[in-house]
């Protein structure tokens, strides 16, 4: 069984509409649509409250640094001795 150009063309355009078909199909179809989760309020509290008791603690780290930044300027003020910059 030979085939001949016609009867090849023939089939790949058949085969190039079914899958353009098909593929417009798929565009159309409409989605499966997305099943909703209930929101825990009380777990999203929680979480809430761990962060910010983080953030919280960072802060603390914060304020106790810059405290005793603060004091050893007034200290070096005091004595007067010339304060040194830190290069970050």
């Amino acid at each position: 069984m030979s085939l001949n150009r016609r009867t090849i063309a023939t089939l790949l355009t058949a085969m190039l509409i079914m899958a353009g078909a098909a593929g417009l199909l798929e565009l159309v179809r409409t989605p499966t649509p997305a099943v909703a989760q209930i929101p825990d309020s009380g777990y999203q509290r929680e979480v809430m409250i761990r962060e910010l008791r983080a953030i919280n603690a960072k802060l603390d780290k914060m304020t106790k640094l810059l405290a005793e930044i603060r004091d050893l300027q007034a200290q070096r003020t005091k004595t007067g001795k010339p304060t040194r910059r830190v290069r970050p």
